[in-house]
């Protein structure tokens, strides 16, 4: 019998839309978007205080469809319509807001030391920004891309529309490979690889390395409106029919499946203060789970 959400769960929190999630010290951000799009009120951040379970910040975003998120070193960043809000982790203050229209599919921001990697609006360049907002490289793409993740000293870059991959030199700002003929949506950077969805006749997750090369997860499920948590040795796949699976990363293999009882559809994972973290979109809840470390 495949274990149930509800068996694990400790804490249930409501989020209005719980969308893409991110982990600062201690708390947990979420993209609390608006059921429909004249509704402004729910255009916002909200942190969940890992020790209390319950939200205790929030920060108004514009109507704005776009869904950028990174936390890092006690600072938060969010996609806010033709700018990005860097935030205090603690109090939720907005630090600066950088000057930059970035792509509305894409979720993660990835960070590096030396700063932010986004795409641009129309996702035909990937460009890096220091922590204050001054680019410091740039990369004309190919087609139309929507995610980014960094590995290895790599940045991978997804463009649904051509079907393509593009491997960056993080340093050179140059593309050294470029991987055709691939579905690819959502990607989450590991140390040797990126993990992503990539639908294939066995399952929906697979990766990438930077030489090209691919491998897949037999049994792994649709990635559709859900996403990735790469950790060390193991990768969290939220999905939106089997709810949550974790796979081991030494050997692609799913080790371990949940399901809900109830129909909580896409969301996202990650993990705060030893526990991971789960939301339904359209449940409008979050989860607190006691998941294997």
């Amino acid at each position: 019998m495949v274990p149930t959400i509800e068996s694990i769960t400790v804490a249930e929190v409501e989020v209005e839309n719980p969308d893409w999630m991110v982990a600062s010290e201690d708390k947990v951000w979420i993209l609390s978007e608006p059921e429909f799009e004249d509704d402004a009120s729910v255009f916002a951040l909200k942190a969940i205080d890992i020790e209390s379970n319950e939200i205790v910040l929030t920060v108004d975003r514009s109507n704005s469809g776009c869904h950028g998120l990174a936390a890092h070193d006690g600072k938060v960043w969010v996609c806010d319509l033709d700018k990005v809000l860097e935030i205090d982790s603690q109090t939720g203050e907005v630090l600066s807001e950088i000057n930059f229209e970035m792509s509305w599919p894409q979720g993660p921001i990835p960070i590096d030391d030396r700063g932010l990697w986004m795409l641009t609006r129309e996702g035909t360049a990937l460009v890096h920004l220091d922590f204050a907002g001054s680019e410091l490289g740039r990369v004309e793409l190919q087609g139309t891309c929507e995610q980014v993740a960094l590995s290895g000293g790599n940045a991978f870059v997804s463009c649904p529309d051509i079907r393509s991959v593009s491997v960056i030199d993080q340093e050179g700002y140059s593309v050294t490979t470029q991987i055709n003929d691939v579905e690819v949506g959502i990607l989450s950077g590991g140390s040797d690889r990126v993990w992503m969805e990539f639908p294939h006749d066995e399952g929906g997750v697979g990766w990438i390395k930077a030489d090209g090369q691919l491998g897949t997860v037999p049994g792994s499920p649709d990635l559709s409106l859900g996403c990735l948590l790469v950790e060390d040795d193991q990768v969290w796949v939220r999905g939106s029919d089997v709810h949550l699976v974790r796979i081991d990363a030494d050997t692609s293999q799913v080790a371990e499946s949940f399901q809900s009882q109830a129909r909580i559809g896409g969301g996202c994972v990650t993990r705060a203060g030893g526990a991971l973290w789960i939301g339904s979109l359209p449940m409008s809840k979050v989860w607190r789970l006691t998941a294997p470390d």
